[in-house]
């Protein structure tokens, strides 16, 4: 590195939390990062913006401040360098069975896996206001997330395209009353069809009578014998 890196010690409750922070967290989740706090200290760093505002890191630094802790060391970059915190009381490689530096490992991994909460609201605003996340969600799990955030397209409404047109009713072609009539053999339905003067094949369900000239297709009381 060319320039010399900026180091200097701060409060750490001079960071900024995030007012837009996408991850509402989790209970369970807060108290697991209050735990690894207070069962390993500190090792994990958090990022800030130039502004001091937390980007990565809004979760821990409240457990920090509820465990009493007061120093944070910033150091400034531009991105290239890999800030390391080195803990001289961590040994992970130890088989003591208290390790805590293993247990640090379990307690960064699963902390980050009970806090998440996506703030639902807060990832339409930043759609809305063209924050790329492609790459991040894809539509099915953007859709699960803004699910009841975003309002559905309205159904096509039929009386909006009726207008202007002629008004329209159908004719009740239903018949005034419908009876079952049965047949003991093939000669009584010969018999019958002679009475009302209809023809009755093998495939007729029913029949009109007198007999109908058209049969309106909303009718289920005739059927063509053919």
């Amino acid at each position: 590195m060319s320039e010399k890196v900026k180091v200097y010690e701060i409060g750490i409750d001079e960071l900024l939390p995030d007012p837009r922070n996408a991850n509402k967290g989790s209970v369970r989740g807060q108290k697991m990062i209050d735990d690894s706090v207070g069962a390993t200290g500190l090792h994990r760093g958090v990022s800030v913006d130039m502004n001091g505002y937390l980007v990565a890191g809004n979760k821990t630094q409240q457990a920090a401040i509820d465990a009493g802790f007061k120093k944070a060391l910033v150091v400034e970059t531009d991105g290239d360098t890999l800030v390391v915190t080195k803990r001289r009381d961590f040994d992970l490689m130890s088989d003591d069975p208290n390790n805590i530096a293993r247990k640090a490992a379990f307690y960064d991994n699963r902390t980050s896996e009970t806090s998440l909460t996506w703030d639902a609201e807060v990832l339409l605003a930043d759609l809305q206001s063209g924050v790329d996340l492609s790459g991040l969600f894809d539509k099915a799990e953007l859709d699960a997330l803004l699910a009841g955030l975003v309002t559905p397209e309205p159904a096509d409404d039929p009386n909006e395209h009726w207008q202007g047109m002629p008004e329209f009713a159908m004719e009740d072609k239903t018949s005034f009353r419908s009876i079952h009539v049965h047949f003991k053999e093939q000669a009584d339905v010969d018999a019958f069809a002679i009475l009302i003067g209809q023809k009755l094949g093998d495939n007729t369900r029913s029949v009109w009578y007198p007999e109908a000239d058209k049969i309106d297709m909303y009718s289920e009381l005739y059927v063509d014998e053919s």
